[in-house]
Formats: structure tokens, sequence, C-alpha cells
């Protein structure tokens, strides 16, 4: 667990990094004094370990440089040294996958990581949503939790006025339930009827150790579900943007699971299978264990 967490954190850092290079790239200062770039982070399962409060942690600490009032020093050091020492223990771990694949994978992402993976991120011009879907058992325990523990442990997150992250039951199995629960979610942007109302969004799908309990055949289904349930969610929008490109990302996928038709680490086999269902290979990893594929992957 220790690896597979390390890879994900590093992983989020880069496809963040990523998006806002792209932003900054393709949108003029003003606009982006104007309109802050919005990144929806959606977790496919991923048990209690909720990593988007992690990145919303991270979120709040870089901008609290801003003076504004909402984070005191006591907490703002507090914060500090509980992601100093959350990464470390994780590093050391993460460093020796990467050793023991560095001469059989090329990778396209930057993969070095020191102290904790989110204090890597470059900019905080961007709005963080976040939806966690779970099995309703877990979803319920997990907002006891959340409402119970966390202000108290996390007093620093009680700026946020809104359901953060916003939780919803999902049966992974049942593909039709899926796909619509991800279609409220991702085309819900769709409602605003023209380009110049609509925000500025890039989606984050990300898969922790879920596919390993689901049943034959439905890893690959979902896979396929989520980059068409993306490709529509941009309909209309990147083709009529000033800042289109057949480069641009539509959306990304962060994982840690157990894929379907990818025998052991088979690197070429990780290539077919993400083609297969919609989606390009940017990085891939493996390890022992059941979830032993690591990875990115993008829509474009």
């Amino acid at each position: 667990m220790t690896c597979r967490t390390a890879y994900l954190d590093k992983a989020l850092t880069n496809v963040i990094n990523a998006i806002m290079n792209e932003h900054n790239n393709t949108t003029s200062t003003t606009m982006q004094q104007m309109r802050k770039k919005k990144i929806r982070l959606v977790v496919m399962g991923g048990g209690y370990d909720t990593r988007s409060i992690k990145l919303l942690e991270q979120s709040l600490l870089m901008q609290s440089g801003d003076d504004d009032g909402t984070t005191s020093t006591t907490q703002y050091d507090l914060l500090r040294k509980r992601h100093n020492q959350y990464q470390k223990r994780r590093s050391r771990w993460y460093n020796r996958l990467l050793q023991r694949n560095s001469n059989r994978r090329n990778s396209n992402t930057d993969t070095t990581t020191t102290g904790n993976a989110f204090f890597n991120i470059t900019s905080t011009n961007y709005d963080l949503e976040a939806y966690e879907l779970d099995l309703p058992e877990v979803v319920s325990a997990k907002r006891k939790l959340l409402s119970s523990r966390l202000f108290r442990r996390r007093p620093w997150l009680q700026r946020r006025g809104d359901e953060y992250p916003k939780l919803m039951e999902a049966n992974f199995n049942d593909l039709n339930a899926t796909r619509k629960a991800l279609e409220g979610i991702l085309l819900n942007d769709n409602s605003q009827s023209d380009d110049a109302e609509r925000e500025d969004v890039t989606n984050i799908i990300l898969f922790e150790g879920v596919m390993i309990y689901l049943d034959e055949g439905v890893p690959h289904a979902l896979l396929e579900l989520c980059s068409d349930v993306l490709r529509k969610s941009q309909h209309g929008y990147t083709t009529n943007s000033s800042t289109s490109s057949s480069t641009t990302a539509l959306g990304y996928l962060c994982y840690a699971d157990r894929l379907e038709n990818i025998p052991g680490g088979d690197e070429d086999a990780a290539h077919v299978e993400m083609e297969s269902t919609g989606w390009e290979l940017v990085d891939f990893l493996s390890k022992p264990g059941l979830a032993r594929h690591m990875g990115v992957a993008r829509v474009v």
C-alpha cells in the first residue's frame, strides 16, 4: 500500500502541473487573473484514504502566504509537519520501486520524489473539486468519519462551507449505474449554453485498489466507460475553443490497481489495453501484490 500511495501522490502532482502549464501557456495573464483553472478529481473507490483531502490541504498550505487571515501560523506549521512526516515514510519505498524498474522502462513522467509529493505542485491558480465514489457502506462510514473527526484534527479545513469531497454511492459492477453517476458529475458543465459561460475544467479520474474486487470483464469495461464519458464532457468545447489542440488532454487517469489483459508487469500489454479502451498511456510501473499495475494515461 505504501508504494501505490506514494506513486499516486506523485502521479497526481505531475498531472496537475501538466494541466496548469498548459493552462498558463494558452491563457492570457488577464484571463488567468479573472478566472481560475478548475480541476475536478473523481476517485473511484480508494477506501478510507481521502487523497482529495490531502490535495486540498496542500492547496491551502500554498495559498496561506496570501495572509488572508484564514490559516494561522500554528495551523500552517502543523500542516507542514504532518505532510513531511506522512510522505517521508513513503519516499524510501517508492524510490526503491523506481530503481527496480529503471532498466526496463521509458517514462515520460518526472518520477523523482523528495519529501511530500504535493509540495511540488507549481501553481495555486486553480480551484479543486473532488468526488469520491464507493460502496454505500463505505460512503456512510466515511461521511461519519469526516463529520466527526475531520474538523477536530484539521481545523484549517473549516474555511470550506461546501461538502468536500462530495461522496457518492456506487457499485462499479453495475456499469449502467456507474455511467449514470459519472455523467451526472462530468456532463454537468455542458449545461452552459456557450463556451464563454463554461468553466475551464479538466477532469482527473483515479482508481486505487478497487478493480481487484470487480467481476471479470468489468475493469476493462470501466476504463472504456470512463474515456467515453470524458470525451462527451468536452464535446463541442474543445472544437470551438480558441485554445483547442490535437494534443490537448481531455482528461487524465491515474491508477494503482490490477488491470485486465496485462499479465504480470508487461508494459507492451499495458499500452494495448489502454489504447483498446480509449486511453493514451503516459507512464507505467508494476510491483508485486494484488494492485500490481500503476500508471498514468490521458484522453486526447
